[in-house]
């Protein structure tokens, strides 16, 4: 006896497949629609401090390493985005414009860079570095941002750096430096790629200024040891 086996409901499956198929991938597309709309309406932009390394301008005015520890940022200042103050005391973080890394990381490692091809010490590390050093280099960041003032729009860093000698006699202060930095620099206007642009300016002129004052550190005469 044979039996023919017919294939019941096999057209009506392959039709519920071929059905939900076609759902899932108008719904995948709708999602992918949604989702390039959203991206191209908030792009998020990155930033970061930019500027070319300075030209050798002394030869190992110090004699020995430095080391330069990770800046620190003060509770205010904002690590992730991009802050713009339109009036004392506010601050607007602009979400859509944030920084690519921490601007303490950033600004330690352009710091190192320009201190080590500045030649005013023998060598610049990190404090990641297990090479022996005589100087320490500490940072703060008390501001960094935008300001929208009568002035017109600029950007402000605010630093303090200290510069100490582990060598330094017993009993005398091991402090060669300590100076606290604001810098303004004007922008075009107050949005966030110009302001952003203003921090890099700031940032090199930080690092400018903080040259010139450890050389000038250096040629002051030093103070007597302590003691009777």
């Amino acid at each position: 006896m044979l039996v023919r086996i017919r294939g019941v409901g096999t057209s009506r499956g392959r039709s519920n497949f071929g059905r939900d198929m076609r759902r899932m991938l108008l719904y995948g597309a709708a999602l992918a629609a949604c989702g390039c709309a959203l991206t191209l309406r908030n792009p998020v932009v990155y930033h970061s401090f930019q500027y070319p390394a300075p030209k050798q301008t002394a030869t190992a005015v110090a004699r020995g390493t430095l080391m330069v520890y990770r800046f620190l940022l003060a509770p205010s200042v904002h690590s992730h985005f991009l802050v713009i103050s339109k009036e004392p005391g506010s601050q607007e973080a602009v979400n859509q414009h944030r920084w690519d890394r921490s601007p303490a990381d950033m600004i330690t490692e352009l710091i190192q860079r320009d201190l080590q091809e500045s030649g005013l010490f023998e060598k610049a590390v990190d404090q990641f570095s297990t090479a022996p050093y005589r100087y320490a280099l500490e940072g703060h960041i008390f501001d960094l941002g935008g300001l929208m003032s009568k002035e017109g729009a600029r950007a402000v860093l605010e630093t303090e750096v200290s510069l100490v000698d582990f060598e330094t006699p017993l009993r005398a202060d091991k402090t060669v430096m300590k100076k606290r930095y604001k810098i303004l620099i004007p922008c075009a206007n107050a949005e966030p790629d110009s302001i952003a642009a203003g921090l890099s300016q700031a940032a090199q002129e930080l690092s400018l200024r903080l040259q010139n004052d450890i050389q000038a550190s250096f040629k002051r005469p030093k103070p007597r040891e302590g003691g009777s």
